[in-house]
């Protein structure tokens, strides 16, 4: 039987939490979140003060980039998710970089404040709850970023279905902080811009994290957003970039 685990990521204040799901003749039973197990196996306290949740109707609906001025703790309910985790804090030295999992009943994600969360339902609608330990409040800061942003490269496994019009209209990481991208691309003269890298190789979890194809992708900025994809989108409210 699996047990709880916890690992951090390429990029610092982001870790993958794998979940022990118990099963029998009725179904099954997990403990997605537990305070003290997880503080003991080397997550960052969260006290959690509010719980949300986001349903989602149709395969390929995608949300994001949202960086948010709370931590958060992130598990798919139901369905099955493509989840993209963009360190977008200009201090950070992994800036820039991307990485992603398949989020379903087995993971959960734990994101510190500052970092962009984006997902696409993969499975037959969806529903994906997070919990953050600070209160909403229309007064809150984001850093909002394009999805589509040809430095990050997302290869999001699905052309768009559903998106905001919120979502649809975000600045590129770039356009948002042009002096830590000078910085990054006078590092990597040698490897020429940051448009330019190669995309980093497929890296898989620890065995304990990697199970019904969960796994993690480290994107370090290079290879441009597929050019076929097209968006065609109702028009949809985005709640306060949720």
């Amino acid at each position: 039987m699996p047990e709880l685990a916890v690992r951090e990521t390429e990029i610092k204040g982001l870790y993958e939490i794998g979940l022990d799901i118990r099963g029998d003749e009725r179904g099954s039973f997990r403990e997605v979140f537990q305070a003290a197990k997880l503080e003991a196996l080397g997550l960052p306290s969260l006290g959690p003060v509010q719980w949300n949740i986001a349903e989602n109707n149709r395969r390929g609906t995608l949300r994001g980039i949202h960086a948010e001025p709370w931590d958060k703790y992130v598990h798919m309910i139901s369905g099955e998710a493509f989840a993209a985790i963009v360190d977008v804090r200009a201090e950070s030295p992994t800036f820039g970089r991307v990485c992603t999992f398949t989020l379903g009943p087995g993971n959960a994600l734990f994101l510190s404040r500052g970092l962009g969360n984006s997902y696409q339902v993969t499975s037959d609608g969806g529903v994906y709850g997070y919990l953050v330990n600070q209160h909403w409040s229309p007064d809150a800061t984001y850093t909002l970023v394009s999805f589509r942003d040809p430095d990050l490269a997302i290869d999001w496994p699905l052309e768009p279905t559903d998106v905001s019009d919120k979502d649809l209209g975000h600045p590129p990481l770039r356009e948002l902080f042009p002096g830590a991208f000078s910085s990054l691309e006078g590092q990597n003269q040698t490897a020429g811009s940051l448009s330019q890298r190669e995309e980093q190789p497929t890296r898989r979890t620890d065995p304990t994290l990697h199970r019904g194809g969960q796994g993690t992708r480290v994107n370090g900025g290079g290879q441009r957003l597929r050019a076929s994809i097209r968006i065609n989108v109702p028009v949809t409210e985005d709640l306060s970039n949720r």
